[in-house]
C-alpha cells in the first residue's frame, strides 16, 4: 500500500532539516538564487530578511557617524556586510567594527578582529536578542549592541561566555539621555539619543 507524501515544508518525524554550509551558501549566491533578496545564513539555515525600512536606514546612517567618531584611527567600520562566524553561519549585521585598516581585510574579515557588532532592530528584535546574541557570544565577539527601535533603547551585551549555551554575561538596557563608552573606545562615550530617531 502506497503512503501519502508528506506536505511540503513539513519534516517527517525523526528527520533533520538540511543545513547549508557557508561554501554551499556562496555557491547558491553565485548561481543567482538570491538575486533581489536579502538573506543571511544562520546555523545552516538560509533566512530571508525583511526589507530595510526608512527608519532603519536613517538610524543606520546616523550610527555610522557616531561609531566613526567614537572609534577613529585603528578601527574600520563595515555596514550591512556579511560576517562569517563559522562553517554554518554568515549573518549580515548592520554594523561591524574591527581593529585594523581596510587593507587588512582585502582577503576577508576574520571574526577575531571584530570588537563590536551592532544590529538595528525592529521587526527582527526577538531574533536579534536571542539567536544572534548566542551566535555572536559563541564567536567570542566582545561586545554586541542592539539598537532597539521598538522600545527606544540601546541593549548592550558584553563579555561572552562559552558553555552549554553561549551567552553574554553582562546585558545593560540604556535609554535616551544615558551614555556608554565602547569597551575598545573607553575615552569616547556615546549618547544613546544619538543612535535613536
Amino acid at each position: 500500500m502506497a503512503t501519502a507524501n508528506p506536505k511540503i515544508g513539513v519534516s517527517p518525524e525523526g528527520s533533520r532539516p538540511w543545513r547549508w554550509s557557508v561554501a554551499q551558501y556562496h555557491q547558491l549566491a553565485g548561481a543567482g538564487w538570491f538575486d533581489e533578496k536579502r538573506v543571511e545564513l544562520i546555523e545552516g539555515e538560509i533566512v530571508e530578511m525583511p526589507p530595510i525600512g526608512d527608519e532603519h536606514r536613517a538610524v543606520g546612517m546616523g550610527s555610522i557617524k557616531v561609531f566613526q567618531a567614537a572609534f577613529g584611527v585603528g578601527f574600520v567600520l563595515s555596514v550591512q556586510s556579511s560576517l562569517v562566524l563559522n562553517d554554518l553561519s554568515e549573518p549580515e549585521p548592520d554594523v561591524v567594527i574591527a581593529r585594523g585598516t581596510w587593507r587588512d581585510f582585502v582577503g576577508g574579515l576574520p571574526v577575531t578582529a571584530v570588537v563590536l557588532v551592532a544590529e538595528i532592530s525592529k521587526t527582527t528584535l526577538r531574533d536579534d536578542l536571542t539567536t544572534k546574541a548566542v551566535l555572536y557570544a559563541r564567536s567570542g565577539i566582545p561586545e554586541y549592541w542592539v539598537i532597539d527601535l521598538v522600545n527606544r533603547e540601546l541593549i548592550v551585551h558584553r563579555h561572552p561566555e562559552q558553555g552549554d549555551v553561549a551567552r553574554y554575561i553582562e546585558v545593560t538596557h540604556l535609554k535616551k539621555g544615558e551614555n556608554i563608552a565602547p569597551l575598545h573606545a573607553p575615552e569616547s562615550p556615546i549618547l544613546v539619543g544619538d543612535l535613536m530617531p
